[in-house]
């Protein structure tokens, strides 16, 4: 049994994979919210994956008020981004693999370059 990280559990995303996974026993899923597990401090993250011996994150953490992004970019840059770096620095030094997933609201996915 994998013990498997599922992060932004208040979230839309997070809700419904935890509907899909309610039925299944064959893993250990740990679904945090900001409260439980602030994926911005690396420290608490690493503290996190040696408590629970991670082996696989899906973060769906982030910060998805696009209006809201704007007006405060700290916050929109803190989970957007660093903690997605920390998220993957941390699944690195532990080898766990990690699933990262975002919509195509800010980039649609049609380009033929590098966004």
């Amino acid at each position: 049994m994998k013990n498997i990280l599922i992060t932004g559990a208040s979230g839309q995303l997070a809700m419904e994979i935890h509907q899909e996974l309610n039925q299944s026993v064959t893993n250990n899923y740990i679904f945090t919210t900001r409260n439980e597990l602030d994926v911005t401090n690396i420290d608490k993250v690493n503290a996190f994956f040696k408590k629970h011996k991670i082996e696989l994150v899906i973060n769906c953490a982030a910060y998805t008020n696009v209006n809201g992004s704007e007006i405060d970019k700290e916050t929109a840059n803190a989970v957007n981004h660093l903690a997605v770096k920390n998220i993957a620095n941390v699944c690195t030094d532990h080898n766990s693999a990690c699933i990262h997933l975002s919509t195509d609201y800010v980039f649609a996915g049609d380009k033929n370059t590098p966004y």
